[in-house]
């Protein structure tokens, strides 16, 4: 998991029990690390589930120990460590984020919650049409998109109502999506098994799926991400480029010239300083 903050640039990126710090204009970049395997050792966190940076510029530091959930926040201001949020409802907590909406997180039978800053606690938002696994949370439009391993589910933010599921049995090209990215007028939803499906969420029209029958290496998407104006897309062994302003695909880099071989461990991650 990973996150910037908007105002100084820095990066952050967990992995296990540890976050790790970065700023560009540093040399070296990495410039702090947290391990809360050493910081809070009789505290039993468990791993790091995931980090978004709060409202106030805090980032909050969601952990699992496979039964509950924990939290921690690390101070925009001086570094320090303190209380996160709740707890969530009893139950293994599998996906959390902070959008431009809210707070929210997802238990491991997929029913998602949202946190009320005025009672500072937890609310059901949604219980989702099959238990799932949820994968990613994002936001566009005013339309909430939770990824999971039975498709996509959403929830419209003005009318504060559930909408229709998108699954292969509709309009997915296959049931686990593993991330959903905004590019332009694009909403791109990655799959390990059927490439990456295009959505025009502007004029609400589906685009041809791209997979590797025609633009990519692998039906397999590690990940999809845009920066400036292009749309980088790992599949397979590859990383593709594509010109979002002309709408053609540039040439491809073999993942080995980046020192890197093909794993579902793979991942990107934008990082504008």
């Amino acid at each position: 998991s990973y996150a910037q903050h908007p105002v100084d640039g820095q990066l952050y990126l967990a992995t296990g029990e540890t976050i790790l710090v970065f700023d560009a204009t540093n040399n070296p970049a990495i410039i702090d690390f947290y391990d809360f395997d050493f910081l809070e050792a009789e505290s039993e966190l468990g791993s790091i589930l995931d980090i978004a940076i709060g409202p106030s510029g805090n980032l909050h530091v969601a952990f699992t120990d496979g039964e509950s959930s924990e939290f921690r926040m690390i101070s925009a201001t001086d570094g320090t460590i303190g209380a996160g949020l709740p707890s969530l409802p009893a139950g293994e907590i599998e996906s959390f984020e902070v959008l431009n909406s809210g707070i929210y997180a997802a238990k491991a039978n997929g029913d998602l919650y949202t946190f009320d800053l005025t009672s500072s606690s937890w609310n059901l938002l949604l219980s989702v049409s099959a238990s799932s696994f949820v994968n990613d949370l994002h936001e566009e439009n005013n339309i909430l998109y939770i990824a999971t391993d039975n498709g996509v589910d959403r929830y419209d933010l003005t009318t504060n109502q559930a909408l229709s599921s998108w699954n292969s049995g509709n309009v997915l090209h296959s049931n686990e999506i593993t991330e959903i990215t905004t590019a332009g007028n694009q909403l791109l939803f990655s799959s390990p098994d059927n490439g990456l499906a295009r959505f025009n969420w502007n004029s609400g029209f589906w685009l041809a799926t791209w997979n590797n029958a025609n633009w990519l290496a692998s039906n397999t998407i590690s990940g999809a991400q845009a920066y400036q104006d292009t749309l980088h897309i790992m599949s397979g062994d590859q990383l593709h480029r594509y010109d979002l302003s002309t709408g053609v695909f540039g040439a491809s880099i073999d993942l080995s010239q980046m020192n890197l071989t093909e794993t579902s461990a793979n991942m990107m991650m934008p990082w504008s300083p």
